[in-house]
């Protein structure tokens, strides 16, 4: 068994001391756009090919009506944003017009909070889809934090953090 490894890269050796380091390093590598990869994510290089894409180009390709900021979050281009607290105020509202004004709402794939005020709350939704390694992220977060994430299922998986 390797007890450690390097990575090539930037004509520069990488230490990396198992196999979680190496696929982390890469997907930073590539969320940075340092590397381009092509669609399998089976080749990778440092220098642009017919055929390989950085992150970006593959986000902007997959996700119309989005972009990175600076910081690599992801940001609505829709014009059609809402504060938190109306937000809450609408959805708690019993009132028909202030639902009608709002219909849009209900109406879109997605909705972004416009960042105008801060969300005066503790508790924070992590939402994935399944197989996306929700579990894995859970189990970081309770490593990190010590707190619990509220999982139903067990996290005691074998891979170890």
């Amino acid at each position: 068994m390797v007890e450690a490894a390097c990575l090539i890269m930037l004509d520069k050796w990488i230490p990396v001391s198992n196999i979680y380091e190496s696929v982390g390093l890469m997907y930073n590598l590539r969320r940075e756009d340092i590397i381009y990869f092509d669609k399998s994510f089976l080749y990778i290089s440092t220098k642009k090919h017919p055929g390989f894409n950085s992150f970006s180009e593959v986000f902007r390709e997959r996700m119309p009506g989005f972009a990175l900021d600076k910081n690599q979050r992801v940001v609505s281009l829709n014009p059609q944003q809402i504060s938190y607290s109306t937000l809450i105020n609408v959805l708690k509202s019993k009132d028909k017009s202030l639902l009608e004004t709002f219909s849009w709402l209900f109406n879109s794939n997605s909705i972004f909070l416009d960042n105008s005020e801060p969300i005066d709350s503790n508790k924070v939704a992590i939402l994935s889809f399944m197989r996306s390694g929700n579990t894995l992220a859970r189990r970081m977060i309770e490593k990190v934090t010590g707190i619990s994430t509220g999982a139903t299922t067990s996290l005691n998986i074998s891979t170890p953090l």
